[in-house]
């Protein structure tokens, strides 16, 4: 039996999933209603396709559009999930001096700095001091400090001059940190002194993801209670949390 017409949702799924994997594949950055419109006029055209094109021997034709349709659609789907094509994230525009950032994790220690995760609300205009609401994900590096107090959901005003894209080292067989970053829609990164951010006062965390956070914080003292060896800890705080 034809295995097409066994699995008929195959027909549709293979080609949205190659449209997908293209769109996260690709460098491209670039998000527009054509590239949705493009496989539809292939659609229309094959609905209203001169009568010689309806014969037997162009039945395959017919499967070639809907191919296209269906990769085209997944293509444009995981193009609108990247927060980095739209006009409103925060790379495309220019002369910013300031970002506001809410935190969206806690600060996890490494032996340089403090890092965490930032989400990008507005960026302020250097040459009107007007402000535009923005997106956009942001690694987050602080000096370390024995009296930084930075929490799940506070808001802050960072210099956006510090800013800069993630990068990999570009070393053959290396790990491709960028790419991975990106595929998390992570492409900025930023590392800030004490002088660089000062908080606004406001805290917008969400109660039930601060709960867990603060469980998080408690499974992982817990294992440091243990002693255990670097390795170990590693091991254990990975399976747990």
């Amino acid at each position: 039996m034809n295995i097409w017409s066994q699995y008929p949702l195959l027909r549709i799924l293979i080609p949205l999933i190659s449209g997908v994997l293209l769109a996260w594949y690709l460098p491209f950055t670039f998000l527009s209603p054509f590239l949705l419109l493009l496989p539809f006029a292939f659609f229309l055209l094959w609905i209203f396709r001169p009568k010689v094109w309806k014969l037997e021997k162009f039945r395959y034709a017919g499967v070639a559009v809907g191919v296209l349709i269906f990769v085209g659609l997944g293509f444009f789907l995981a193009q609108s999930k990247k927060q980095i094509n739209y006009k409103s994230h925060f790379a495309n525009h220019d002369t910013i001096e300031y970002m506001l950032v809410r935190i969206e994790a806690p600060l996890t220690n490494s032996k340089k700095t403090f890092k965490t995760q930032g989400q990008v609300l507005a960026a302020f205009i250097r040459a009107d001091s007007s402000y535009l609401p923005s997106i956009g994900k942001l690694m987050l590096y602080f000096q370390k400090n024995d009296s930084i107090q930075i929490h799940y959901g506070d808001e802050l005003l960072i210099d956006a001059s510090r800013v800069s894209e993630i990068k990999s080292m570009g070393n053959p067989n290396e790990f491709d940190y960028e790419k991975y970053m990106n595929r998390l829609q992570f492409y900025h990164q930023v590392y800030l002194t004490h002088s660089d951010w000062v908080k606004t006062g406001k805290n917008d965390a969400k109660k039930i993801l601060e709960w867990s956070f603060l469980f998080r914080t408690a499974v992982l003292e817990l294992l440091e209670s243990f002693d255990f060896s670097e390795s170990d800890y590693a091991v254990a705080s990975a399976i747990l949390v």
